[in-house]
């Protein structure tokens, strides 16, 4: 197991100047990296705090958070899966986040601006059909802080079909949204497998809602697009 966390890039206090324009992973999947057992988090992109520069523009694409090389099995749970706190323009990619005891994905802060969550398993194995579930939430904006320092202008999915997320089997809503302005919901299923369909036994569902919002303005789920259309099913409240 790791101590505290699998991947840290950047640094949580003061300046981060030289955590920009690195890659983790990588689009095939012999450039996969498999991080589990981590007592704390699984990955986290930390652009120090409000006031620093640097620790953006930086890509996490394609590794498996929390299932065995074969993203078929949970080994070996992170605590959370992924934190990006203050690192504007994060592209966080075809990763799969599951198994984690508590949240898969969590963003924060207000510099998190520009940051993309695309083309992610949360919740599932590889191939976005059985359940591997997290504890917590597959996605929560703003867990901590004050609406000035909330995340804002968050992506969440996209208009390619490669862009949407399959956010599924979580412990409690598929997305939450505490806080933060303009964030975007398009184009994801959100307790279906990855064709969008129902499994037979209705275990991909999310523990209680798909997608929740306690506060923030401007914030869209879904448009007037015949590919931006979230589907929403199965989940239990």
């Amino acid at each position: 197991p790791n101590g505290r966390g699998g991947i840290l890039m950047g640094t949580t206090t003061g300046n981060s100047s030289y955590a920009r324009n690195n890659r983790i992973g990588g689009p095939t999947p012999q450039e996969a990296n498999v991080v589990t057992g981590s007592s704390v988090l699984g990955i986290q992109v930390a652009g120090g705090g409000l006031g620093s520069i640097g620790g953006n523009n930086n890509l996490v694409q394609g590794n498996l958070l929390g299932t065995d090389p074969t993203g078929a099995h949970a080994i070996g749970s992170n605590y959370y899966g992924v934190l990006i706190s203050n690192a504007p323009n994060t592209r966080f990619i075809n990763n799969v986040v599951s198994g984690s005891t508590d949240d898969a994905i969590e963003v924060e802060g207000g510099l998190s601006a520009g940051t993309v969550l695309q083309g992610n398993k949360i919740g599932t194995d590889l191939t976005g059909s059985n359940p591997i579930p997290n504890g917590g939430y597959g996605i929560i904006l703003n867990p901590t802080g004050s609406p000035a320092s909330y995340a804002t202008d968050i992506l969440v999915g996209g208009t390619q079909t490669s862009e949407r997320n399959i956010i599924s089997a979580n412990g409690k809503a598929g997305i939450i949204i505490f806080g933060g302005n303009r964030n975007r919901v398009f184009n994801n299923y959100i307790g279906t497998r990855s064709d969008g369909l129902a499994d037979p036994d209705r275990t991909l569902g999310n523990r209680t809602h798909g997608i929740a919002i306690t506060s923030g303005s401007d914030n869209l789920i879904g448009g007037t697009g015949a590919n931006e259309v979230n589907v929403i099913a199965n989940n239990k409240e």
